[in-house]
């Protein structure tokens, strides 16, 4: 089974999943907290909430922008955002989605392709086998073990940051990288500025840490 099949599969059994389990029903401070939990500690999670606008900017040019724990001086207080960059996971909260109550988004990322669905949270994941291919059963693990299990320590983080190993049926922390070099968006540097430099490979829809 190829990964695009595989990708359109676990989507389709995490749908299948939220909606068997009622965590559609959670709000979104939970599925918040939640994340915060899990990675509490680790290198790269940022916090903060974008309006529409600025989330249609961000995944219009295929980046998105690790920002400061604390606000910045021309955003209001109650914007949250968050990213776990070493995670290789996210979760992205609209505004008006936030004070309503509703929940984000669902993104899942296998290799450089992003689904988006109305679902549990913006989610990216990018777990491989030792194989190089992650089963649509291991993609669904990883997602619901990231949104619904504060305690999952079991899945390593892609870039090795994780002093846990992986469980015999969770994804390794193998990664590849088979797309050539075609584009590169900087950011200031993190010693300079709240923004960090990131260099981002493939088409626009992709985004991949240097």
């Amino acid at each position: 089974m190829s990964w695009r099949a595989s990708a359109t599969l676990a989507h389709d059994n995490l749908c299948k999943v939220v909606e068997h389990l009622k965590l559609a029903r959670l709000k979104p401070n939970v599925v918040r907290d939640r994340f915060l939990a899990f990675h509490e500690g680790q290198p790269g999670a940022i916090a903060r909430v974008v309006d529409r606008p600025r989330l249609q900017t961000m995944l219009s040019v295929g980046c998105l922008f690790p920002l400061s724990r604390m606000r910045m001086p021309d955003q209001p207080e109650d914007h949250f955002y968050y990213l776990p960059f070493y995670a290789k996971c996210f979760m992205l909260v609209q505004k008006e989605t936030y004070v309503a109550g509703g929940l984000p988004f669902l993104v899942m990322a296998v290799n450089e392709d992003l689904r988006l669905s109305k679902s549990l949270g913006l989610v990216r994941v990018e777990f491989a086998t030792a194989l190089g291919r992650a089963t649509a059963e291991q993609l669904v693990d990883a997602l619901l073990a990231r949104l619904t299990n504060f305690n999952f320590h079991k899945v390593q983080f892609t870039d090795g940051t994780s002093s846990s190993s992986p469980s015999p049926s969770s994804p390794s922390s193998s990664f590849r990288r088979s797309v050539a070099p075609t584009r590169r968006t900087p950011f200031p540097t993190r010693s300079s500025d709240p923004l960090r430099y990131y260099t981002f490979y493939g088409p626009p829809t992709s985004f991949l840490p240097s």
